[in-house]
């Protein structure tokens, strides 16, 4: 990476996000992304971009630092990693390029992949009951064997075991455990109210 013609160096205060270094390039980074794809085939699809660290590089010999950014973008068939990288190494490696050279930052794109939202429980809302399966942009949920999905317009957030006209239920619901395994509800069955589906619906 350079900002100009002077190539930056890795600081160790670069690997503090709270670091009055860390932050001017990581605002520097944001911005000149930002600008990149505005001159882009993509720009009506990108949103934003988020710093979240800045390393060494992976060449130990290189002086330069490893800046890793998190892309947003809308949804869209023909946006992919490829495209995404072919548009920013456009403007940030081509000095052929006329938006490169207005550019104050210029640097090797090293990878582009597709975020991960499986990879950490808080990146994503399923159920600890339920499977995340990651796909390009997105990620669906799906409950495991065992479990209900008590939730079919958002699967694998409300996923819970189910027994069948059980007892605590008095017979006339189905017992539910959630993701936990630790507290059982009713489910009552049709014309069956209450905590434990004891009222007779019919009758009321």
């Amino acid at each position: 990476m350079k900002i100009g013609d002077e190539e930056v160096s890795f600081k160790k205060d670069l690997s503090n996000s709270n670091s009055s270094e860390f932050k001017k390039l990581a605002k520097l980074t944001r911005e000149e992304v930002n600008k990149a794809y505005a001159q882009t085939e993509v720009k009506n699809n990108f949103l934003s971009v988020d710093v979240n660290k800045i390393s060494r590089s992976y060449d130990e010999e290189d002086s330069g630092v490893l800046v890793n950014l998190t892309l947003k973008v809308m949804g869209d068939e023909s946006i992919n990693e490829d495209l995404l990288r072919e548009e920013l190494v456009k403007t940030l490696e081509s000095t052929e390029n006329p938006t490169a050279a207005a550019l104050t930052l210029s640097a090797e794109v090293e990878d582009v992949m597709d975020f991960d939202e499986c990879s950490s429980s808080e990146l994503n809302d399923c159920s600890a009951a339920g499977v995340c399966i990651n796909e390009p942009g997105s990620y669906t949920c799906k409950c495991k064997g065992i479990f209900t999905d008590l939730d079919p317009v958002n699967p694998g957030r409300i996923c819970a075991s189910e027994v069948k006209s059980c007892d605590l239920c008095n017979n006339r619901g189905d017992c539910i455990r959630d993701d936990t395994g630790d507290s059982v509800s009713c489910k009552c069955h049709r014309m069956y109210l209450g905590r434990y589906c004891e009222i007779n619906g019919i009758r009321k």
